[in-house]
This record gives structure tokens, sequence and C-alpha cells, in this order.
């Protein structure tokens, strides 16, 4: 059995084929991603240099001492445009625009078809791994800035931890009507549950090490742990 998967960053849309039954990906096409309309274009335009703006700002001043007049001013928009964009202040560091595209990844792949759940684990780290793969050096750098402020600054931390509550009930869902189970199914439960907190734990060892490996291979080693049990990698 084989799925299909779609994933677009800033530079490039790429579409990658996994094999349930060779446990591999068997072929990977690259294309410019679609362009988006206008309005869209200048609103992901205005979210990056708000976002931007504000990281600078909190490395050079601290993130509690920053207000959002100071990044509206500095960014040369209202604050209203900042709250309309982020809602709030920690969303300027948490806003990651490839959150939605995973969820919807996992939404449209394979639509309606049962998996195993040993399929299900292979598919999703395959996916993951593939999704970290695509992000770039420059985007790489600037995950790491913003996860800083995850680890330090506790309104940050409670922000990223609500969020992670929201894509776990977005992810059982997927993953209960891939299993062909109710989302309430303690299995399913348990099984979304160590994937999203495996998932942010990895990510949490990353920023607290330094940075010293690739965040696909900190991710891949916590998922790998997951789909074959403890003792499956180094754990160094």
């Amino acid at each position: 059995m084989t799925v299909t998967l779609r994933f677009s960053t800033q530079k490039v849309q790429v579409t990658f084929s996994f094999s349930l039954r060779l446990g591999r990906l068997v072929r990977v096409t690259e294309q410019l991603p679609k362009a988006p309309g206008l309005r869209e274009r200048k609103r992901l335009e205005a979210m990056q240099r708000i976002q931007a703006v504000a990281l600078d700002l909190f490395d050079r001043h601290g993130y509690r001492t920053v207000t959002i007049e100071q990044v509206a001013a500095q960014a040369q928009v209202s604050p209203s445009s900042v709250y309309r964009y982020f809602g709030t202040k920690e969303r300027l560091v948490l806003h990651d625009e490839y959150d939605p595209q995973i969820l919807e990844m996992l939404r449209t792949v394979d639509p309606g078809a049962t998996w195993t759940v040993s399929e299900l684990m292979q598919g999703l780290r395959a996916g993951i791994a593939f999704v970290m793969a695509a992000i770039g050096p420059e985007e790489e750098v600037q995950i790491q800035r913003r996860m800083r402020y995850v680890v330090t600054e506790p309104d940050v931390r409670a922000g990223m931890t609500r969020d992670a509550e929201h894509y776990e009930a977005e992810i059982r869902s997927i993953v209960a009507s891939r299993l062909g189970r109710d989302e309430d199914d303690l299995e399913v439960r348990v099984l979304v549950a160590m994937a999203v907190w495996g998932f942010i734990s990895a990510v949490y060892h990353w920023v607290e090490s330094g940075f010293s490996d690739p965040l696909g291979e900190v991710v891949d080693t916590a998922l790998a742990v997951f789909t074959r049990g403890p003792g499956s990698t180094s754990l160094t």
C-alpha cells in the first residue's frame, strides 16, 4: 500500500509517496508552490515581517520588556494589526506556518482508507521526517530563535501547551478515522498523546542541548522510540 503526501515551504512544494509495505519513500517530486492570491500574499508577508521584527526586539531587549505597541511601531503597523494577525503576544513567537499544513497533510492523505496501527505509525514517522527535511537552514535558525522563548518564558511555554492540546484533539480525530475507531477510544487517545507530547519533548531536548543536532534528527529519534519502543535507537 502506498500513500501520497504533499507539503509546501515558501520555496517549493514537495509531493512524496511512501510505501507502507516497504516502509520507505518510493517517489519524490518537487515544483514551485502555487502562488497565493494577492490578499493572502499580503497577509503572509505582513505576518512574517511582524514576527521577524518581534523576534529582533525580544532578542535585543528581552521578551518581557517588549510591548505589542513597540513591535507595531518598529514594524510600521498599528497595534490593532498585530492583535488581528496574532491575537496575543506569545503568538508572535509561537506562530508557525507549517503546523496547519501538517494537519491538512494528515487529513487529506489516502482519504477514506482504514490503516493498521503499524501502517499509521510508519506513515506518520515518514511524513514528519520529510517535513523536517524540507525546512531549510535559514528556517531552522528562525525556529531555534522562537523555541528558546518556549523554554525560557512561562507565558510562551503555556501558550505552546495550549497549542499542543488543540493539535492533540485535531490529530486524535484524524487518527481515529484512519484506524476505523471512535476518537474517544483509549488506545487512540494514548497513541496520539504519545506522538504529540513526544514531539514536544523532543523540541525541548533540542533547545536544552544547545541545538547540537539538526531538528529533523532529534524528532526522528523521538518518533523511532514511539514507533518501535525504547532501545530502538541511540538515546545519547
